[in-house]
């Protein structure tokens, strides 16, 4: 229900931005599996974590940037969050690849 009451709030043309999210936390998870996996495995796929959260993190401050021109509060709010939480993963992708054994 509340993700579609967020659907119902945001423009469809924001959608494939949830897409890309999904895509980044399912590659995250498939990363911290551990044991299962070789190391190469896991660097492939937190890189492609890295990736995907970098081009995220580029647009979500883009889409910040357009709403504090248009003065739209509630695109500024959500994506001042979503932006946030892309630099959150970003430096623990960071850390992760650094500490990677």
């Amino acid at each position: 229900i509340v993700l579609i009451a967020a659907f119902l709030m945001i423009p469809l043309i924001y959608c494939p931005l949830f897409i890309l999210f999904i895509i980044l936390v399912c590659t995250i998870s498939l990363a911290l599996t551990g044991s299962r996996y070789s190391r190469q495995t896991r660097w492939n796929a937190f890189e492609t974590a890295w990736t995907v959260n970098c081009l995220l993190l580029g647009v979500f401050a883009t889409i910040v940037i357009h709403s504090l021109y248009t003065h739209n509060g509630t695109l500024l709010g959500i994506y001042t969050g979503a932006t946030s939480v892309s630099i959150g993963l970003w430096m623990f992708l960071n850390y992760t690849l650094n500490n990677l054994d």
